[in-house]
């Protein structure tokens, strides 16, 4: 299973097609492959990326998957768009805002 260093570089290079054009091809197929078929524990945060990776990758279906289960922990309203309703998903990983307090409570983003 690819790791977190691997899910990044993964992620840049679904975003940058420099990047990608200068790595090996058997070697990335086979990790996203291994994205595909692998856990479904995945924090938020890397069901997010993990899906971008598996979009790029010509696997829309399990990146559909992943987008569908990440809407799940969402909430939806007028007034404040979408959000995570909850202090337990991206916190998890990243507990403190740019102010260096923690942060916990409502975390607006859209989808």
């Amino acid at each position: 299973m690819p790791d977190g260093q691997s899910i990044n570089y993964l992620y840049i290079c679904a975003l940058d097609k420099q990047a990608a054009s200068q790595i090996e091809k058997k070697a990335c197929s086979y990790m996203i492959d291994k994205l595909e078929s692998g856990k479904s524990d995945y924090t938020i945060y890397e069901r997010a990326r993990v899906a971008l990776i598996l979009y790029e990758a010509d696997k829309q279906a399990k990146a559909k998957e992943l987008v569908r289960s990440i809407k799940e922990y969402t909430v939806a309203t007028d007034e404040m768009a979408r959000y995570f309703d909850s202090s337990n998903l991206f916190l998890e990983q990243f507990p403190y805002s740019y102010t260096g307090r923690c942060n916990r409570g409502h975390i607006p983003y859209r989808l």
